[in-house]
């Protein structure tokens, strides 16, 4: 069974994951949010979601545990409120992350099935601020795109400013219109040893 991955944009354009590639084997540090235990993401919605089921193992007690979550083929790193113990069936998504962040063992590697481009557009409130979650789209992979649009535009810094006037600019979400932001790939990942559970 194929994983659907969110790969952020932020972690392919540091450089931390290439641009994924169809036929490519990919590794991926891996996080998986159980729904509900996120406002923010395309964790409701059904292309980004997935139902799997591991094991869980336990790595604290503290009152949002970390835990390990192993399936067939991955181990990720889960952080609830739940208690969740041994065998579980989840419903959330999977989301690539920095390998630094998380357990050495928190990984899946696979080649790579499929790859959509994740859009999400949101609108400013009316004192300009980017406060509501938006909604994401799904599209594919134009052939040849190798990076991803912020959607961020150029402003000048202010006149009575100490960089007035030096040809200094910073680069801020559009003042008119939507923000329309390339957030990342979504990749569907044929799990190396898909009978194993991660080691």
């Amino acid at each position: 069974m194929a994983l659907r991955i969110v790969v952020p944009e932020d972690l392919i354009m540091d450089g931390q994951c290439a641009f994924p590639v169809v036929g490519d084997v990919a590794e991926y540090a891996l996080r998986f949010y159980p729904r509900g235990d996120t406002d923010t993401g395309p964790g409701d919605l059904p292309d980004f979601g997935s139902d799997v089921t591991g094991e869980i193992e336990n790595l604290d007690d503290r009152p949002v545990r970390s835990m390990l979550f192993r399936g067939a083929g991955f181990t990720a790193f889960v952080k609830s409120a739940d208690e969740l113990r041994g065998p579980v069936h989840l419903r959330g998504y999977f989301e690539a992350d920095f390998a630094a962040l998380l357990p050495e063992s928190a990984r899946v590697t696979g080649s790579i099935r499929r790859r959509q481009l994740i859009t999400h557009t949101r609108h400013a409130d009316p004192d300009g601020r980017y406060r509501s979650a938006g909604t994401y789209t799904l599209s594919e992979v134009p052939d040849g795109k190798a990076g991803l649009r912020t959607g961020l535009v150029p402003a000048p810094p202010p006149v009575s400013g100490p960089f007035a006037g030096t040809g200094w600019v910073e680069m801020v979400a559009p003042r008119d219109g939507p923000w329309i932001r390339e957030s990342g790939i979504l990749v569907e990942l044929d799990p190396l040893n898909p009978d194993s559970a991660g080691a």
